[in-house]
């Protein structure tokens, strides 16, 4: 089956999607719908939105109806951004470290608000890419964020930032082993792996002092540990 490429008709940030609009217009329009988008882009005129299923469905009134459930603003907004306000804590953090600022507890705390956020949202159940109508048709496709992405964009900036500062690379480690503790699926698990395993070479690299070195070294074993149990909190644990 062929498709069809709809394009946005204006520009500017894709704040939300009216998913319950864009299920009625693909249901009565009888195409399926597979968005190319999500609410946190930035869109200019002529940027596609969706792939419409059968192509000889497409229709200039389709593509119309298609750009109006789609809300575009000048700003991000965290109605549907799942991102925003994980970068917006990151960029204080990112402000507190640096050396015109000096201030790794502002950083600190940003951190702490990360992992508790982390600690929830890998809790629940990840929506999947796939809408039915009520008789069980396929009508839309919109892949949801990915919480690859969304880990990247928390820790990624802020262990590259912080690789010579003991406190924050320890509070990263400490952030992870938290949210290890209530991870529910193996891939979850590879994920904060992957990224400890980066705090660890970041750190051996950026710290000077031996002793600190040894301070993260004790810290990564840690998040080792909250990683390979079964999600109940140790003893030690409970004192991160």
């Amino acid at each position: 089956m062929r498709s069809r490429s709809i394009s946005s008709h204006h520009k500017g940030y894709l704040q939300a999607i009216d998913d319950n609009e864009v299920m009625k217009i693909a249901r009565q329009a009888d195409v399926l719908l597979w968005l190319k988008t999500q609410p946190g882009e930035y869109l200019i005129l002529g940027s596609p939105l969706a792939l419409i299923y059968p192509e000889e469905h497409h229709s200039p009134a389709l593509v119309k109806k298609i750009n109006q459930a789609l809300i575009f603003g000048k700003e991000r907004t965290e109605q549907q951004d799942i991102a925003f306000p994980i970068e917006q804590l990151v960029e204080i953090a990112l402000r507190a470290i640096s050396p015109a600022v000096n201030d790794p507890f502002t950083a600190i705390r940003c951190i702490d608000r990360l992992g508790a956020g982390f600690s929830q949202l890998v809790q629940r159940d990840w929506p999947s890419p796939y809408r039915y109508d009520k008789f069980q048709q396929l009508r839309v496709i919109a892949e949801p964020i990915a919480l690859e992405y969304l880990l990247d964009r928390a820790f990624s900036p802020i262990r590259q930032y912080a690789q010579s500062d003991s406190a924050v690379t320890m509070r990263l480690l400490e952030s992870i082993a938290l949210i290890a503790l209530h991870t529910k699926t193996p891939k979850q698990k590879r994920l904060l792996r992957h990224h400890t395993e980066m705090i660890l070479r970041g750190s051996q690299q950026g710290l000077s002092e031996e002793c600190d070195r040894a301070d993260v070294g004790q810290r990564y074993q840690q998040v080792l540990q909250a990683l390979n149990s079964e999600n109940s909190f140790s003893p030690e644990l409970k004192q991160l």
